[in-house]
């Protein structure tokens, strides 16, 4: 259930959510290396999201959101870890996004975007907890035209700050280190 208002330049959204999904865990083998991947009950999500995108000024576009949600185990084997935090479901999620058009040489656009997590369980038994994190990007791209052609020219750092944290990845259910501070340099041509 949502609501969206458009304030013109601005788009903001408030959606209050539940979806439910299959609970899958890992069982402990006779070995680390027979660990197995089992389904066992129901992950249900609950929360709210807030968003707003758009042009809050002129050259200056903004797009982030805030989510807050309970991510629980229901229906597991026996009834053991019923009401526990589901893995990697952190409570607190936002980012913010900002582009902005430079006035001083037209075609440039500076970029930059934040991003916060929460702590999260990597563990059906909420024994083994990652704590949150945050990143920085900031980013350039310069739209010219080359050899009579549209030509967009985009330089990112991802992670400037270099910090190292894990993240958890809800497709596996597992965790993943961060990648490092990142410098990319992209160009495309419209044909």
């Amino acid at each position: 259930m949502g609501l969206k208002v458009d304030f013109g330049q601005v788009v903001g959204t408030v959606a209050l959510f539940e979806l439910r999904q299959p609970n899958a865990i890992t069982i402990p083998g006779s070995s680390p290396d027979r660990n197995r991947y089992v389904m066992d009950g129901e992950q249900r999500n609950r929360g709210i999201e807030i968003s707003a995108a758009g042009e809050v000024a002129h050259g200056l576009r903004v797009l982030g959101g805030l989510t807050y949600m309970q991510g629980k185990q229901v229906r597991t084997q026996n009834g053991n870890n019923d009401g526990k935090d589901a893995t990697v479901a952190p409570r607190w999620i936002g980012n913010a996004g900002f582009e902005w058009n430079t006035p001083f040489l037209p075609g440039l656009t500076l970029t930059t975007r934040a991003l916060l997590t929460g702590s999260q369980y990597v563990n059906a038994q909420n024994t083994q907890q990652l704590p949150g994190w945050a990143r920085w990007d900031i980013g350039a791209r310069y739209r010219m035209r080359a050899f009579g052609r549209p030509v967009t020219v985009r330089a990112n750092i991802l992670n400037v700050a270099n910090r190292s944290y894990w993240e958890g990845s809800a497709g596996s259910g597992g965790i993943v280190l961060s990648a490092p501070r990142t410098f990319t340099v992209s160009a495309t041509m419209d044909f």
